[in-house]
C-alpha cells in the first residue's frame, strides 16, 4: 500500500514539472526574431512613447541585404513622407549601432517632427543613412559619425516600427558564419546633440544596450535561395618531406548545388611556415553533383637546418548568380601538416673519432687478444736476437778477428797479439 502511495507521488511529481516546463518550451525560439530580438529595453522609460526604443531585431537576410526591425512603444499617427504642416520642428536621428570587420556603424533614420500647442502635430520620416561611427576611446560615448551612404527605410504602423534595409556590399559584403557585434540602439534630438559632434549618453533621449554592454551579435546565414557545398578530401593529412624536395598530394573536391546555374570555384593553397605550394588546377565551373581530382606540389626550400612543420590550407571559393545578384560562398578549409626534415648529410669521420674508434677495437676482446700476441711475437724476437749476438761474440774470440776463444778455464798469460804478414810478390819469369 505504502508503495503504490509513494509511486502515485512520484507521478503526480512528474506531470506537475510537465506542467510548468511547458509553455517554456513552447515559446523557446531562435535569436534574431521579434520575440527574442538582438536588443531589448524596458517601456515607459522616456516621455513620448514615439522615442521610446522597446526591441530592435535582424528579420531576414537575402543575398544582397539583410533587414533590421527598430520598434518604438507606439505613435500618436502615422509616419508620412513629405513636409511639415506646421508648428515647432525637431530633428530626431534613430540609430542602430553595429560593428563589422573592426569598422563601426549606424543605420540611422532621420525623422523630423513639428511640436504645437496640442502636441504632435506632424511626423515625416525624411532620410535613412548608413554612417560610420568613432567612439570615445574608452568609453560608450561618440565621438562624432560621418555619412556613408543612403539608406532604405519605412515606417511600419503596424508594428510601430522603422525598417532598415542594409546592402552587405555597403559594410563589406559578410559571409555565411560572419557577424555583426556591439548592437546597440539610440535616439537623438539632432539639432542639440548634432551627429558630427561628440554625444554622451546622458544626453540621449532613450538608449537601450551600449556599445560595452551590447545586445546579441546576429550571425549571418548567406541568405541564399539555393544549395552551395564544396569540399576537400584526401587521404592524409600528415606528411613528411626532406629539405630541398617536392611533395604531390592528390585532393578530392566534392561540390554539389540545387541551382540550374553553373557555379564557378577557385581554389588556393596558402603556407603557413616554410616551402610553397601550387595547386593544379585552380579553378572549375561545376552544375549539379561532381567530383574533381586536383593535385597539391609542395617544395620545400633546401636550407632548412632544423626540424620544421609547416600547415597548408587548402581554401575554395564559389560564385554564382541569384536574381541578376552575383553571391559568393567559401569551402571548408582543409588544413595539411607537412614536416620538413634538413638534408642528410655524408658523415666523414673526424681524427677524434678515428682515435675513439682504435681505443675501443683495442678495448674489445678480439683486441686485447690481438695486443698480447703481438707482444708475446716482440719479445720472442728480442730474445732472439740477442741470443744471436752473444753466439756470434762467442765465435768471433776475444780479439773479435775470428780468433779461437780461450781454452776453457785456462786464460793466457799474455793477450792474444794479431800481426799483420806482408803479401808475397810473385816472382817474375824469363828475365822479367
Amino acid at each position: 500500500m505504502k508503495s503504490m502511495r509513494k509511486r502515485n507521488l512520484w507521478m503526480i511529481a512528474v506531470l506537475i514539472s510537465i506542467f510548468l516546463l511547458l509553455p517554456v518550451a513552447l515559446f523557446v525560439v531562435e535569436g534574431g526574431t521579434e520575440e527574442a530580438p538582438e536588443i531589448q529595453d524596458a517601456v515607459g522609460d522616456t516621455e513620448d512613447n514615439f522615442k521610446d526604443i522597446t526591441k530592435v531585431w535582424v528579420e531576414s537576410e537575402d543575398l544582397s541585404q539583410f533587414t533590421v526591425v527598430y520598434q518604438v512603444a507606439g505613435s500618436p499617427k502615422e509616419w508620412e513622407r513629405g513636409s511639415l504642416l506646421s508648428g515647432n520642428i525637431t530633428t530626431f536621428n534613430y540609430e542602430f549601432y553595429f560593428s563589422f570587420n573592426n569598422t563601426n556603424y549606424s543605420a540611422t533614420a532621420v525623422v523630423s517632427v513639428a511640436f504645437n500647442l496640442f502636441g504632435v502635430q506632424d511626423i515625416v520620416l525624411a532620410s535613412g543613412e548608413l554612417r560610420e561611427v568613432y567612439y570615445v576611446e574608452g568609453t560608450d560615448n561618440v565621438a562624432n559619425e560621418s555619412y556613408l551612404y543612403s539608406l532604405s527605410v519605412s515606417w511600419d504602423q503596424s508594428r510601430t516600427s522603422l525598417v532598415f534595409q542594409i546592402p552587405k556590399d555597403m559594410i563589406g559584403d559578410p559571409r555565411e558564419g560572419e557577424a555583426i557585434t556591439h548592437l546597440w540602439a539610440a535616439v537623438w534630438n539632432d539639432d542639440q546633440n548634432p551627429y558630427d559632434e561628440q554625444r554622451n549618453l546622458s544626453d540621449a533621449v532613450d538608449f537601450a544596450c551600449t556599445y560595452s554592454a551590447p545586445g546579441e551579435d546576429y550571425i549571418f546565414t548567406g541568405g541564399y535561395e539555393y544549395v552551395y557545398e564544396m569540399r576537400f578530401t584526401t587521404d592524409k593529412t600528415n606528411l613528411t618531406v626532406s629539405a630541398g624536395e617536392s611533395l604531390s598530394v592528390p585532393i578530392t573536391v566534392i561540390f554539389n548545388t540545387t541551382s540550374e546555374e553553373n557555379v564557378s570555384a577557385t581554389f588556393s593553397a596558402v603556407v603557413t611556415g616554410v616551402g610553397s605550394a601550387t595547386l593544379e588546377p585552380d579553378n572549375a565551373t561545376f552544375n549539379g553533383s561532381s567530383t574533381l581530382q586536383i593535385t597539391l606540389t609542395f617544395t620545400a626550400p633546401n636550407t632548412v637546418t632544423n626540424l620544421s612543420v609547416t600547415m597548408v590550407t587548402i581554401t575554395g571559393e564559389m560564385e554564382f548568380v541569384e536574381n541578376g545578384v552575383t553571391g559568393h560562398k567559401d569551402a571548408e578549409p582543409l588544413y595539411l601538416n607537412i614536416t620538413v626534415e634538413p638534408a642528410k648529410k655524408e658523415e666523414h669521420p673526424t681524427s677524434s673519432g678515428i682515435l675513439d674508434k682504435i681505443i675501443g677495437f683495442f678495448k674489445s676482446p678480439v683486441g686485447m687478444g690481438i695486443t698480447l700476441a703481438v707482444i708475446l711475437v716482440l719479445i720472442g724476437v728480442a730474445f732472439l736476437v740477442r741470443s744471436g749476438k752473444r753466439y756470434e761474440m762467442e765465435m768471433m774470440g776475444p780479439g773479435g778477428a775470428g780468433l779461437p776463444p780461450y781454452p776453457p778455464g785456462q786464460p793466457p798469460a799474455q793477450p792474444y797479439q794479431v800481426f799483420s804478414l806482408p803479401e808475397e810478390k810473385e816472382e817474375k819469369k824469363g828475365g822479367e
